[in-house]
Parts: structure tokens; sequence; C-alpha cells
């Protein structure tokens, strides 16, 4: 027989209101006294003898007769995970099967902790009890099996006449699963978050003419946002959000094709010539953006605890403004070969010297749609708050609609309608959240 001490401290915790205490002090020493006996018959009889000792059904009766009903009653499932839960019957089926070679379980009285009693009806009572439990043995595949964790046992007994009597379990659970409950019952409902980010943006006007050259150099920028996320459990939730976005992209654009085959063009007459351009210049697209999020987002842990976050994102992106800033030099002539005639000075024509310090109105897409991750940790604070930081990374996954010249020396100009183009942001975000 196991030696335990007997001697536990009963803890009343806070969520438990002042109407949950039914009983006098006095008695809820009779209760605790009567619970610490059903323990210790629980650990005794908890361990099996090998599959062939004739001791082996008597152990398990003894077992199953500490519960109010064994086909009904259900325990954790700590032998094979699944079924998380089974009845009892089916456990002490399952524990014969698995370890043919004995199984030993111990209960840590000295470390349990006691709640209060709660009613049930007139005479019915419940008390909850956690308490560390330790389970090792031999499986039929002659592999060691050791679990331990903190078990939830609740008992049941009657009170009646001032009489404590019939005190069974009813259920034996794991405290985790508890607490995943408590997390969930938490976290369920609407949170609200404010949020602050700084990212890069890659604009990726790519050009496959060997004359004209860009050369990208990321900017700084920076959003602002607010977000409401339904939580339906402690770690999944549905999202929606409103943020302010001022994207900036600069590029350092040289082109040269004095040197090599010339770009065939026709002017506004319809006459073939040849453009002969030599730039340089340096671009800066600017776009403030109002985007408006729909997010699966994932956080691990419980609530009070730090996890990990993630968010998965199709945002609508609208441009209230768009525009690029250019400056610099460009010299611009044409060699129109039916009349052996180079131009070099004719504005209307678009030929001569240029000097940029010019801003122009793009003409995208007042509509795109971005595609967004983000992964991160959300850091408990205190209460249901908590503070999020993630890096992200989004693209537009429609067109951007850059289908006709900006401005004379553009990319369009010199390279056609691009393909492929997108909007790459690459950033970290900061976010205050709480729940409602």
């Amino acid at each position: 027989m196991k030696q335990k001490v007997l001697i536990s401290v009963f803890i009343v915790f806070a969520f438990f209101s002042a109407k949950a205490q039914y009983f006098a002090d006095y008695q809820l020493s009779y209760i605790k006294s009567f619970s610490d006996s059903l323990i210790v018959k629980l650990d005794m009889f908890s361990d099996i003898p090998p599959a062939n000792n004739f001791d082996i059904e008597e152990s398990i009766s003894r077992f199953s007769d500490l519960f109010t009903d064994p086909i009904k009653d259900i325990v954790y499932n700590d032998i094979k995970q699944k079924p998380k839960f089974i009845s009892v019957f089916n456990y002490t089926e399952l524990m014969k099967k698995v370890f043919p070679q004995g199984l030993s379980v111990s209960y840590i009285l000295d470390s349990a902790v006691f709640y209060l009693p709660q009613k049930i009806d007139d005479t019915t009572f419940i008390i909850h009890v956690k308490i560390p439990k330790y389970l090792a043995g031999l499986t039929q595949n002659s592999k060691i099996r050791y679990v331990s964790y903190m078990a939830y046992l609740t008992i049941q007994f009657n009170y009646s006449n001032y009489n404590f009597t019939n005190f069974k379990l009813t259920k034996i659970n794991d405290y985790r699963v508890i607490l995943n409950q408590i997390s969930d019952k938490k976290m369920r409902g609407l949170h609200v978050g404010f949020s602050t980010n700084i990212y890069t943006t890659d604009f990726n006007l790519k050009s496959n003419k060997s004359y004209y050259q860009r050369t990208n150099t990321y900017m700084t920028n920076f959003g602002l946002g607010a977000s409401l996320a339904w939580f339906v459990s402690s770690h999944l939730a549905l999202g929606i959000g409103a943020n302010f976005l001022y994207t900036r992209t600069y590029s350092k654009v040289t082109s040269d094709n004095s040197n090599i085959e010339k770009t065939p063009q026709y002017d506004s007459d319809s006459d073939l010539y040849y453009l002969f351009v030599n730039s340089d210049l340096e671009e800066i697209f600017s776009h403030e953006i109002i985007a408006l999020p729909i997010s699966l987002i994932f956080k691990s842990g419980l609530y009070n605890k730090t996890g990990i976050w993630a968010k998965l994102s199709v945002a609508p992106n609208y441009l209230i403004s768009s525009e690029l800033y250019v400056t610099g030099n460009s010299s611009r002539s044409g060699y129109y070969p039916e009349y052996n005639l180079l131009i070099n000075n004719l504005p209307d024509y678009g030929f001569g010297n240029l000097t940029y310090n010019n801003k122009f109105p793009t003409n995208f897409n007042k509509l795109i749609f971005t595609a967004d991750v983000s992964l991160g940790v959300a850091i408990h604070i205190k209460s249901l708050s908590y503070l999020i930081l993630a890096a992200n990374y989004s693209q537009s996954i429609s067109p951007i609609g850059y289908k006709k010249s900006i401005y004379l020396d553009d990319y369009y100009t010199n390279c056609g309608q691009p393909k492929n183009l997108s909007l790459k942001n690459f950033g970290i975000t900061l976010s205050y959240n709480i729940k409602l």
C-alpha cells in the first residue's frame, strides 16, 4: 500500500461567489475528509495486476465501485488519447488490453487543490479536486508508457439531515481541458484592435529593354488601422478592419538608346519615326490607400498566455490619391525614315530637351485587391487585453491598371504596358487589442 500524506489545503478561488458556500467551515472539513478517503481508494485501486493474475477482476471491480455509474460516468482517456473521453467500463477494458503486464497509477494527495462544493439539487452536491496523476506501464507492444498530468476529479455526495453520504466519483478529467474550456469562454466574443505598421513597398516595374534601367530604393512607409474580430474559440476568429496606408516607392531611371536599335513609334499624324531617348530621372510613386481586410485569425495558447499569432486576409484597397513625382532631365529626338529627317526640337511632337520637376496623376485602378499574411506573437498584458507584434507581407492579386502613358519618359512610353505588375509590402505591425 502506498504511503500518502493526507493533509491538503482547502483553496477557495475568486470565481466562486459567497453564495456558493452552502456549508460552514467545520462542514467543509468533513467534506474534505470524506473526499480524501475516496481519493486514497482511487490511488490504491487504480493499479491493476498482470492479466494472468486472478486478482485482476477484483481490482477492476474495486476501481469501478468508486464511481456512481461505471457505464455512464466518463474518464479522460490517458491510455490511448482517442477518443478523448470514454466510460469507466471501457477504460477498465482498455487498461487490461493495453497493459497486459499490469499498470501503476498514483494520485498525489498532498498536492491536491479542493474547490468549494456546488449544489446540484436539494440533497446532491459535487466538489472538484485538482490533483497530480502519474501513470506508468508496459504496453502489449513492450513499450513503456509514462503519463503525468494534472487530473480534475468530480466527486458527488449527498447531504441530508446533517449527514454526508455516498461520496462517489462521476468524472476524471484533464485539467488542461478545463483550462481550455475557461479560455474559450473568456476569449469568445468581440475584440477591438488599434494598430500601426511600418513597411516598405516593392513596385516591380521590370524592363526587358537593355537601354532602360530602373534601380529601386526601398522607402519607409506608415499605416494606421482599426479592427474588429469575433472569436469563436480561444484560438480562432473572423475579423474585419479599416487601414489607412501611405505608400511610396522610389526609383532611379536611366534610358539611352542612341547606340542600339531604335524604337519605332508613330506620331499624331500616323507617320513612322524612330525615337532616340537619353534620360536621367528619379521617380517617386505615392499612394494614399484605404484597405478593408477580411481576415481569418489564429492564436495559440490560453487567453492569459503569450502565444503565436497568425492572420490571413483578403482586402479591397481603395486609392484615395495616386501620383508620380518626377525630377531630372531628358533629351528626345526622332528620325523619320520616309523623309530622311532627324528632328531634335519640336515640343508639339515631344522632341527636345526636357527638365522635370513635376507631379503627374496616375491612371491606376481605383480598386485593387490584395492578399495578406501576418505571423507574430500575441503578448498578454492583463485581463483580456494583449499586444500583437507581427511581421506581415501583402501582395496585389488584381490588376493595377497601368494601361497608358503617365508622362513622356515613363515606363509605358519606353517599354509598353507592363506585364504581371504588382504591389508588394513587407513590414512590421504593432497592435493593441482588447475584448469588449
